[in-house]
Parts: C-alpha cells; structure tokens; sequence
C-alpha cells in the first residue's frame, strides 16, 4: 500500500523527475493515477518545489482540459513526494500520429480548439507550460460527452506576471521550443507556447517534424538564425498537400519574434480552422481512438496483506511501461523517432527492494521503445489488461510484471550485436516466503553471457506469494529473444 490509502495496479511509466502508476484507493476502489518522485531527485535543490508545483498549477488552472490533481503530499515510509490525479483512459497526440501517421484536419482542429482553451486559462493565471507537444496532448475516450483532449505536464511550468526573463534549467523539448527558450535572458511569456502549437499542428497534419536538422548543433542553426521554408514546401518534400492558406497562418504562428505571433492560442487556433477550412467547434471524431480500450474496473484488493510501496530506479526521458502489454514473443525492433530528438534512456520500475532497484538502475542501460502511449510525465492510457492489484501476486503474476525489464536486458545487448537472437531457460526454486531462493540458466541459445546474466537476476528478484504445501516449488522461466 502506498500513503496508507492506495493500493499499486501497475506501472504506467517514468520520466526525468517521477514516475507514475496506476493505483486503487483502498475504500472507493475508484482507480487513480500516482506520481511518485524519483528517489533520487527528492534530495536536489529545488526539485521538490517543482514537483509540487504542478499540483498546484493544475488546481489553479480549473479546466476539464487539464489533469484533476485529487490529492498530495508524502508517503511516509518512503519519504517521497507524490501526486494523484485522474486515471486518463485514451491516447496521447503522438501515439495517435504514430500510428495513423496523420491526423485529419477535421480532428485536429477541434482537438487543438481544445487545447487553447486550456492554455488561454493558463496564460489568464499568468502560468506558461513551455513544453507543448504532442507527448503532452492527451485526448481521453468519454463515454458520455465523446473524446476530450487535456494538457498534460505542467511541471515545468512558468509562473509570470506577463514575461519573465527569469531562467531554468528546463527549457523544454528541442523539437518545440521558441527561440526564446534556448538561452537565458529571454522573454518567456504566452507566446512561448503559441510557437509550439505551430509546430505540433504541422507535425500532426504532415506526420513528421518540420525541421530537419540531423544533430543539435544544425537544429539550433536552422532554429535561430536560418530563413524557414514556408511549411507547404517542406510538406510536399514529404508527399504532403496543404492549403497554401496554411503557410501564412504557420509564419505567424511561428514567428521569431514573439510579438509577431498570435496574441492567444484560441485567436491562432481560429485562424487555423479559417486556413483549413474546418470549423474550430466541430465535434470531436472518435476513430482516431478506436484501438484504445478502456479496462474493465479490477477487483477490490485484498487487505490482509498491504503491497510495498513502489521503488523507482532514475530515468532521464519519458518512457511509457506497460507490462500488461508485453510479451517476449513480440520485442520490436529498436529503430529511431525523428520526434525523439534527444536519446531516450532506460527506466526499470521495480514494486519492492531497494536493492533490486540498485541493481537495475546501475546495470541496465538500455533503450526503451514505446510500447503503450501516455504523455510526458502525466497521467498514461490503461492497458487492456491491467495487472491485479493488492499483495504480491501469482508466480505468473511475477513473470508477467517483469517482461519490459527483459527488454533492457535484450536492448543493452544487441548494442553489441544487433542480430542477436536466441532463447534462454531459467529453473528456479520458490523459498516457503515467495521468494526465489535458487536460480539457473540450464540452457541457452542465445550466446550472451551478460544478457543471459541480467535475466537471471531478474528471475532471482522475484517475490510472490507464499506457496501453500501443495503448491510447486521449482519453476522454469522461457525467455525467446528475436529483433523482429
């Protein structure tokens, strides 16, 4: 159990400050999401300020268009700082764009119709998000009212009167920032975040960015200093026809000079459904969510025996985890995402041992792809089939929870050798406390001895529960493992 009233569902996924799970409240059996702080983050100067903040921003936004915070504060037994808010069922902006490549104009505008009213409302609040993007754009599946869309990720959050020329360590993602975030001394002020909604427009209506810079070094050049092709051009580099209405409407949305933007993102979004020719209050469309299920609600947890609170190893960029999806039979191929301009790097999420997750986070670093959409630090999407909630659970259970891990063990590996492939057999022994007390590689084909290693510990890690007199005590874990 974590903070005396929520039992652990499953993990959703992990980003730079927190991570953030799935949980039931003890008494309403009403899902939730909870971020957790990073251990590790809670100690550095300043971060526990941050983290709070976007409790405190998203209240005082007061909008259907952003996250409901239910509840905060620390979790005694742990010392972490966390977070609850409502459990979002749909899909993110770029799992949407990811997977259908396109998003229609139709859908779009009123999508981003929506997103402007939340970021009028900030801005009214003197509050500026400055990293919008299509991670952070979430558009939940409502049975009664039909899709709406929230803004995630207020945690780095500008709080202003106006501008500020106040600086932060968090400027925002590359692929979306306004000139004015690259160095301090600049103003930031609403539109900061008018630029990123040109940008995330673009990218949703083509399906790929619009810059295309290939290192940092030349995106920050074409950024700040090289004339910007008008967006038709670029679209049509990529067998995309746009109205060339849409051209104007870009350039002044993306200005460099913030005053040449629009002055409020409904005034832009306005615009863009004059230039599309699609009107800004169309009714949201629902197929675009048509792959995401909501999951039917788990059972109540037992209360005899309370869950660990989660332990949460350090990660560096969002990586959406979802267990319930995974299965070795299906590990993907490891390729790039022109959207992810800066490497994402591991993230283990561990529900007990401090000393697991030691482990893990020393030695397990791997790449990560996305496997189920949820935005950037923020509430994520439900899998089809959560895990169940309450104590530790069967040994298939176990298996089950541990199967995005095996992914960093394969990742960190076939950076050696891409074509690595082949299948590793695990016997292990169960002790009278569920806990692995012996544990073998009796075979493998795979001819890795570091990844056949970094498995076996993840068998060794396991705890479930105590098996009766009855019940099998020595177990055999298959892992296949294959780039495609």
């Amino acid at each position: 159990m974590f903070a005396e009233r929520y039992y652990v569902v499953r993990p959703i996924k992990a980003g730079g400050m927190g991570a953030v799970f799935e949980v039931q409240h003890v008494r309403t059996h009403k899902p939730h999401a909870l971020k957790v702080m990073h251990p590790d983050v809670v100690a550095r100067k300043g971060a526990r300020e941050k983290f709070e903040q976007e409790a405190y921003i998203n209240a005082r936004i007061q909008s259907q268009h952003v996250v409901d915070v239910t509840d905060a504060g620390v979790d005694e037994p742990t010392g972490l700082p966390y977070i609850v808010m409502e459990l979002l069922v749909g899909a993110e902006l770029a799992a949407i764009v990811e997977r259908e490549r396109r998003v229609p104009a139709a859908d779009l505008v009123p999508w981003l119709g929506q997103v402007a009213r939340a970021l009028d409302k900030a801005h009214a609040k003197g509050i500026i998000h400055r990293d919008l993007k299509p991670e952070n754009i979430f558009v939940v599946r409502n049975e009664e009212t039909g899709p709406t869309v929230k803004v995630l990720d207020f945690g780095i959050a500008k709080i202003v009167q106006g501008t500020t020329r106040e600086g932060t360590d968090e400027t925002g993602t590359p692929l979306y920032m306004a000139p004015e975030q690259t160095s301090k001394g600049q103003e930031i002020g609403p539109a900061t975040d008018i630029w990123a909604l040109g940008i995330v427009a673009y990218e949703c209506l083509v399906g790929t960015p619009y810059w295309r810079a290939g290192s940092i070094a030349e995106f920050y050049r074409e950024l700040l200093f090289e004339p910007l092709p008008p967006a038709t051009r670029r679209a049509k580099e990529d067998g995309v026809e746009l109205p060339a209405e849409f051209d104007a409407w870009f350039a002044k949305c993306c200005a460099r000079e913030p005053s040449e933007r629009f002055t409020a993102a409904s005034e832009a979004v306005a615009a863009l459904g004059a230039a599309l020719s699609v009107p800004v209050e169309t009714r949201l469309a629902t197929g675009m969510l048509e792959p995401v299920r909501s999951p039917s609600p788990p059972p109540p947890p037992p209360r005899e025996a309370p869950v660990k609170s989660p332990v949460v190893a350090r990660a560096s960029d969002e990586v959406p985890v979802v267990a319930s999806r995974l299965s070795d039979s299906d590990l993907p191929q490891f390729s790039g995402n022109r959207r992810r301009n800066i490497a994402i790097v591991f993230v283990v999420l561990v529900l007990g041992g401090i000393g697991g997750a030691i482990y893990a986070a020393r030695n397990f670093a791997a790449t990560v792809p996305p496997v189920n959409s949820a935005s950037a630090d923020p509430v994520g999407t439900p899998a089809a089939s959560p895990t169940p909630s309450g104590p530790p659970g069967t040994i298939q259970q176990a298996l089950a929870a541990v199967r995005p891990r095996k992914l960093l063990c394969y990742d960190k590996a076939r950076k050696k050798n891409p074509k690595l492939a082949g299948k590793v057999v695990i016997d292990f022994k169960l002790d009278d406390k569920g806990k692995v007390g012996e544990a073998k590689v009796t075979s493998s084909t795979l001819a890795d001895a570091d990844c056949e290693a970094c498995l076996l510990e993840l068998i060794k890690s396991l705890e479930v529960q105590p098996p009766g007199k009855k019940d099998p005590r020595e177990m055999t874990d298959t892992t296949e493992l294959s780039p495609g």
